[in-house]
């Protein structure tokens, strides 16, 4: 009995305590457990399905990781109120944003970072958010900057990965080729030089396909033969552009001016009639051969194949002449009265001959003088007066002055000069005038008489 009398006040003891614990607890100060030290720039861990970021010297890949870049080394026991701790901050606002997709605004918790405290990091996680924005220049530049940086930083030790962001920087700067508007330009005529006017590149010979950056492309089209044209494309930041230009031909200038002796003459180029003679105006012709023609009725055709260069004029002078014959009254007068005058003095030679045959005062010898002479004098003088018709239709001009041009005769030529050199014309050009000599009748030459016989008639 005693022995459970004791037991009894200690399990109410016990029981006691338990009740009493909870309040004891509740009433007990309490101490804050110790936080571990936050990296300055660093930002919180990732939760377990998602990968960590890589140390600094492996870049990750955007398509295959929610992390934009390497982490600053954490300064482990820093105070939290320093350029490092704010800095850390920042950075860790920045993964947060960069995992939820929001790329500009984890862009500038970055930015700020850096500008806060400039670690060479925070540049390569820059550069990876502007990729994943495809802003490939953008990202090219402070990769390139993450190197320089840290080499300043580091007494000119180049990063761990800079290998690696070498690589990453080619591979953007194909993404960012590819990335361009495709720019096509075309001419008409095609087979243009197409050119960029700020600093002389060459781009290809239209048509032409090329990329381009966004903004406005000065370009200069160049063909020969045609106008050059400059424009200003205008590239956008998205899509593709086409442009069509029409180029304008050069107006080559060249003319011929055609000057003919005779009114009346069908002047042709190139097989068309362009005017009809007196014609002294200027016939614009393209560069190059030309062929003239002249035609005239009972006039010997003219053809001339003539070579004009461009800029210049060719001015030409052509004689045409009379087709057939010549031939007038006096030609047609003059031929019988040749025959009748040398017939004369065949009959005076005969009438001679038979005198020989008489004594030189006898009657039948008078007679045979008379008629001898009568012979050679009509002979004499027929063939003086044809041979003086056939002088006068010789040297006189076969083309009548109502048919020619300018009132005399001018001697073929021509004469180069630039074109549009003001008045002037092919005939222009001073010419000897021509000289006609006068129609002379050749006078008669009379017939000497016989020489006196000494035979009598019938003598040997």
């Amino acid at each position: 009995m005693k022995t459970q009398a004791r037991v009894r006040p200690r399990m109410v003891r016990v029981i006691a305590l338990c009740a009493l614990w909870p309040a004891v607890a509740m009433a007990a100060p309490r101490q804050p457990a110790p936080e571990p030290p936050a990296p300055a720039t660093s930002p919180a861990a990732p939760p377990a399905d998602k990968p960590a970021a890589p140390p600094a010297d492996k870049p990750t890949d955007p398509a295959t990781d929610d992390q934009p870049g390497p982490d600053v080394p954490a300064a482990t026991g820093a105070p939290t109120d320093t350029p490092r701790a704010r800095a850390d901050a920042l950075a860790s606002e920045g993964r947060v944003l960069y995992r939820a997709g929001n790329y500009e605004g984890a862009f500038g918790k970055f930015e700020a970072a850096f500008k806060t405290d400039p670690q060479p990091p925070l540049l390569y996680n820059m550069a990876r958010v502007r990729e994943r924005q495809a802003k490939y220049g953008d990202a090219i530049k402070l990769l390139e900057r993450y190197i320089a940086t840290h080499k300043e930083q580091n007494g000119g030790k180049a990063p761990d990965n800079q290998k690696d962001v070498e690589a990453l920087i080619s591979a953007l700067k194909a993404r960012a080729y590819k990335a361009l508007p495709m720019v096509t330009i075309q001419s008409t005529p095609s087979g243009a030089v197409v050119k960029r006017r700020d600093d002389g590149t060459t781009l290809g010979t239209t048509p032409v396909q090329t990329r381009m950056k966004p903004g406005k492309v000065p370009i200069r089209l160049e063909l020969p033969d045609h106008v050059p044209l400059e424009s200003d494309l205008l590239v956008p930041e998205a899509g593709n552009v086409s442009a069509v230009f029409a180029l304008k031909q050069v107006e080559k200038k060249a003319a011929l001016r055609v000057w003919v002796n005779v009114r009346g003459a069908r002047i042709s180029v190139d097989g068309k009639v362009v005017a009809v003679s007196p014609f002294d105006a200027r016939l614009d012709v393209k560069p190059g051969l030309h062929q003239v023609a002249l035609e005239k009725s009972g006039f010997s055709p003219l053809e001339d194949v003539v070579t004009v260069a461009d800029n210049q004029e060719l001015r030409i002078r052509y004689v045409m002449e009379k087709s057939g014959g010549t031939s007038t009254w006096r030609t047609y007068l003059a031929w019988p009265l040749a025959i009748a005058g040398l017939g004369g003095l065949g009959s005076g030679f005969l009438w001679a001959q038979q005198g020989n045959k008489y004594y030189k005062g006898s009657s039948e010898f008078a007679f045979v003088e008379r008629w001898q002479n009568i012979s050679y004098i009509a002979g004499a003088s027929a063939l003086g007066v044809a041979t003086g018709l056939f002088i006068w239709d010789g040297l006189r001009d076969p083309i009548a002055d109502s048919e020619r041009v300018g009132g005399q005769q001018r001697p073929p030529g021509r004469e180069l000069v630039p074109y549009g050199s003001g008045p002037g014309s092919a005939g222009s050009a001073p010419a000897a005038p021509a000289t006609t000599a006068p129609s002379t009748k050749a006078p008669a030459t009379p017939a000497l008489p016989p020489q006196p016989s000494t035979d009598k008639a019938g003598g040997s």
